[in-house]
């Protein structure tokens, strides 16, 4: 009996089945090559979503201001949100806009919003 056991352990060692090197290879060769592929075009995804957040946020505070405008019309000097609120006309987003929004390139660049004497309302990024 003991001899029977020890053929049939024999032979379960010699039909071995699993992976060869060079196909364990093949496989991570092909994923890294997926992987590279992969990366550039969700950097560019990334990269297009901050662009589109950026204009989507130009447009409400163009909005905000537009706002103030018709509410208030147009200003006797030119008035400047810096999304601070020092108080006077340059804290007067408060009522148009929950909150500030934040540049979505770089937090630490923020937005201003400036209205013309002649009701020109331009966003940009402050220095």
């Amino acid at each position: 009996m003991l001899q029977k056991l020890l053929k049939k352990s024999k032979k379960v060692g010699k039909n071995k089945k699993g992976f060869t090197l060079v196909e364990l290879i093949a496989v991570v060769a092909i994923i890294g090559v997926l992987t590279l592929i992969a990366i550039p075009m969700y950097n560019s995804s990334q990269a297009k979503a901050r662009d589109a957040a950026d204009e989507a946020n130009r447009r409400i505070l163009k909005g905000a201001a537009a706002m103030y405008l018709a509410e208030n019309g147009v200003p006797t000097g030119a008035i400047t949100w810096k999304g601070t609120t020092p108080g006077g006309n340059n804290d007067k987003w408060v009522d148009y806009l929950e909150a500030w929004p934040e540049y979505p390139k770089n937090k630490a660049t923020k937005y201003k919003v400036t209205i013309t004497t002649g009701g020109d309302i331009t966003v940009d990024l402050q220095d």
